[in-house]
Formats: C-alpha cells, structure tokens, sequence
C-alpha cells in the first residue's frame, strides 16, 4: 500500500509540472513572449506534448487513486476479520478456563489449546504483518496499527507462547500420577497454569478490543464491533456442549445420506 502511496505522489508532482508548463506555453503563445517556430520545435508541438503528458497522466493518477481506496478498504476488511476471530479465540479460552474453575469435577481435555493455538499464530500474524499507510499521517487507526505492529504484537504472541506449559503440566501430572499416585498436588499444578493463561487471555482481549474499537471508529458505516462482540460472546456453548450427540445420531439415523 505504502508502494501505491509513493506512485502517487510522484505521478501528483510530474502531473503538475506537465499542468504548469501547458499553462506557461499557452501563454507563450497568446502573449508571443517567446517566439518558436523552427523546424525542430514550436509553441504548438510543447502544448501538444505537455498537454498530452498531462492528461495521460491525470488518467493513470485517476486509476491509481481509485485502486489505493479499493485497497484501503480491502485491507481494513481483512484486519477486522483476523482482529475479531483472535478476539473470539481469546474470548472462548477464556471461557474454557472459567467452565474449569466453576466446575472442578469437569475432566480437564489435554488438548485443551493445542487445536486453537496454531489459528491464533495464524491470525495474529496476518494482522501484525499486514501494512496499512495512508496519506494522512494523523489517521488514528493507522497510529493505532502501528503500535499494534510494533509493541502490542510481541505481546500477544509471548501470550500465546505461553500455552506450552499447559502441555507440560498435563505431562508431569501424568508421571506424578505413574510414580507415586499424588494425583491432587499434579492437579493443582494444572489449575494454577491455566489462571495464569486465562490472565494473558484476558489481557489479550482488552488489546483486540481497543484496536478493533477504533477501527469500528474511522469506518463505523462498514464495522459494528460492539454488535460483533455481542454475538461472541453469546456464541460460547460450553467446554463440552458444543452439541448434544443423541440429537446428533438421531439426526443421522434418519438422513437418507449412508
């Protein structure tokens, strides 16, 4: 996008140029103030040139222009979807671990993480490593990506980093469990790496909120993330209700599809 800036300007500055001298040369020839007309060079040839390389100009400017707000809008989309999505699998981490706490008979899942953890590489990447450059060099929402960019991003990612010693808990209740059977201190092992991933998550969430908030801001006609969010958060089913499986079979067992 920054490319498609800096064509535009240079095509800007050449298109006035071109403007300014077929003005100067039309004068020229009203006024007679330089008389040229040889064989090799006239008035009418450098209005002729000067005013075609203007309007040629003026046409690529034109289209380029065009195509810089088609990109503009191209990349805030994007942003906003990659943004959202890794508010959700925060959101929903989040929530995971809070189902956990609430209910402590509930069976811990081993992968718990590791399913989500790589989309959320994915998706963070996607927003960190996308440009976004525009003219105006007060746009608060390019401010805001750009501390996105360049603070709010490592952040996130040591974050998710984090989720490792989830794994590694999990490991080392199942060897206390095989050794000697202490099942409760290993236990609590896990319980105690999970709050402190559910406080990055939540951390997380607050950081997505305040960019995708001011996204919302400069483009509140295309964007509705307190709408959004709303659905987010009413779209949680539980760590184990994603689907209710009698449902499932019977729903099976009666489709004409085996």
């Amino acid at each position: 996008m920054s490319t498609n800036i800096k064509i535009i300007k240079w095509l800007s500055a050449v298109a006035a140029i071109a403007l300014v001298m077929t003005w100067c040369v039309s004068v020229n020839i009203e006024t007679g103030w330089i008389v040229l007309n040889s064989s090799f060079i006239s008035n009418n040839m450098l209005l002729t040139l000067f005013g075609g390389i203007c309007t040629g100009l003026a046409a690529v400017l034109t289209e380029k222009i065009y195509k810089y707000f088609l990109d503009k809008a191209s990349i805030k989309n994007y942003l906003y979807s990659n943004a959202m999505m890794l508010y959700s699998d925060f959101y929903y981490m989040h929530k995971d671990i809070e189902s956990l706490f609430s209910d402590r008979t509930l069976d811990i899942p081993e992968n718990l993480f590791s399913s989500r953890v790589p989309v959320m590489y994915n998706r963070l990447y996607n927003v960190a490593y996308t440009e976004y450059c525009v003219f105006n060099k007060k746009d608060k929402f390019m401010s805001t990506h750009n501390n996105f960019v360049n603070f709010e991003f490592v952040k996130l990612k040591n974050w998710i980093d984090k989720n490792i010693y989830f794994q590694i808990a999990i490991i080392k209740s199942k060897m206390c469990r095989t050794v000697n059977g202490a099942t409760q201190k290993a236990d609590e092992n896990i319980y105690k790496t999970i709050k402190v991933i559910d406080i990055y998550s939540k951390s997380a969430m607050e950081i997505l909120d305040r960019y995708l908030s001011v996204l919302q801001n400069e483009s509140s006609e295309k964007f509705n993330w307190e709408k959004n969010k709303e659905i987010i958060h009413k779209g949680y089913l539980g760590i184990y209700n994603s689907g209710n499986l009698d449902d499932f079979l019977k729903q099976e067992a009666d489709s004409e599809i085996r």
